[in-house]
């Protein structure tokens, strides 16, 4: 079961990361569904949000988020560079084709405009901007990728964090896991847990005594053994 959720979160989250490529990629294509006009960019990026967060909770069931998050960091910066470039590119070479149909109906223009015939403007009377040719898409997923590899970057800091011993705060090794008994660096304890100073029994929040041997959590307290007579 742990080896078919671990490939289902692996397999999601490269569906979610495609997704984010198709938005970027088609930023202005639709499909009819239903006799309804959807945009293309808008269900690749819902596809790709859930199939990704539906895969960060399978992977991260089995131990090998470490390893997942440097992925998602790649992929995170990926997504944000192909839609940095769509969004340049994109722009750029529409306008540049907008103008070269303009360049060719100006003599046509020109003759239209000695019989006062209206010009031929099929884009209207001036050519706007590139940002103005580009869909949504391309910013969403230029978004989209950010916050993926910033979330990663996160986990990844996150993960060290919980192996970071608090004393010395060097990282043990990730084989031995989040948590260890003794820090392999300075050989203290890191847990975060209070510990009695009597006998090391980890103590619960709002404990004043520890419940084996009876020392107090503060100096020169000491629990008092009393005996019923009956």
């Amino acid at each position: 079961m742990g080896f078919i959720l671990t490939v289902l979160g692996i397999v999601s989250v490269l569906s979610g990361a495609a997704g984010l490529v198709i938005a970027a990629a088609l930023p202005w294509a639709t499909v009819t569904l239903l006799n309804t006009p959807l945009a293309i960019p808008g269900l690749a990026l819902g596809w790709g949000g859930v199939t990704a967060g539906i895969g960060v909770i399978c992977v991260a069931q089995f131990g090998i988020l470490r390893r997942f998050a440097y992925l998602g960091i790649a992929l995170g910066v990926a997504a944000a560079y192909i839609g940095v470039r769509a969004e340049r590119e994109t722009g750029e070479s529409v306008v540049r084709y907008l103008l070269n149909v303009q360049r060719r109906l100006a003599p046509v223009n020109a003759r239209l405009a000695e019989v006062t015939l209206p010009p031929i403007e099929p884009f209207g009377a001036a050519i706007k901007t590139r940002r103005d040719y580009v869909g949504a898409g391309v910013g969403y997923t230029i978004w989209a990728g950010g916050v993926v590899a910033a979330g990663s970057v996160l986990l990844v800091a996150g993960e060290r964090l919980r192996r970071t011993c608090g004393y010395c705060r060097r990282a043990w090794s990730a084989k031995r896991g989040e948590t260890v008994s003794f820090c392999t660096n300075c050989g203290k304890q890191p847990a975060s847990v209070p510990l009695c100073a009597g006998c090391a029994t980890p103590l619960l929040r709002g404990e004043k005594f520890c419940p084996v041997c009876g020392t107090g959590t503060s100096p020169n307290k000491t629990a008092v053994m009393t005996t019923k007579v009956v």
